[in-house]
């Protein structure tokens, strides 16, 4: 006997939804693994080099002096931003609120995101498409290797967009400028974010 399936689907291969990729990290799964859902897909995060993790404390430590610690701000070191759409990005630096970082699964809102990259640009120019969904108002990208920041701001309605959001083209800011935060009347000297 032979079956007959009606409509067979071809080989693909398998998206993860959210609800999905929350349940299998409930779980235990991927233990010692380094990878975040974006649009469906698990993406293996590569190790750190010295220039990103330089870059990485630097940016933590300048943001914690400007935004205080515990006061009713908090800065996020590469955890989860529950992103609009089937992603689920681990920024490397993320400023919320109390509230905001409280939240479950994780943060929704962000007042800044920002991203170090070293061999990753192209994906996290990618990201600006969720961050911008989500209406961060202020994202950076740290490029260690160009010794700059690409600073994304003001997401705006674009149908054509992933998530029909986008910022306008980003400011490039070279190691010899500063750039004032959109959240709070600081500047952050992008020298410092380099050794």
């Amino acid at each position: 006997m032979t079956l007959a399936i009606e409509n067979p689907v071809a080989p693909h291969p398998k998206r993860w939804t959210k609800a999905e990729y929350n349940d299998l990290i409930g779980r235990g799964a991927f233990q010692g693994q380094r990878l975040y859902l974006f649009r469906g897909e698990l993406i293996e995060i590569s190790p750190q080099y010295h220039p990103h993790a330089y870059a990485l404390t630097e940016l933590s430590d300048i943001l914690h002096e400007i935004f205080g610690t515990r006061k009713g701000v908090r800065v996020r070191v590469q955890l989860p931003f529950d992103a609009p759409g089937e992603s689920m990005p681990e920024p490397d630096i993320l400023v919320c609120t109390n509230k905001d970082h409280r939240r479950q699964p994780h943060p929704n809102v962000a007042m800044l995101v920002a991203e170090i990259s070293d061999s990753s640009l192209l994906i996290h120019r990618d990201k600006a498409l969720e961050y911008a969904a989500a209406q961060v108002p202020e994202y950076w990208i740290v490029d260690v290797n160009e010794r700059s920041v690409e600073v994304y701001r003001n997401p705006t309605p674009d149908p054509t967009a992933v998530l029909g959001y986008r910022y306008m083209p980003p400011t490039i800011v070279a190691s010899g400028g500063e750039i004032e935060l959109l959240a709070k009347r600081s500047k952050v000297v992008v020298a410092e974010l380099f050794y």
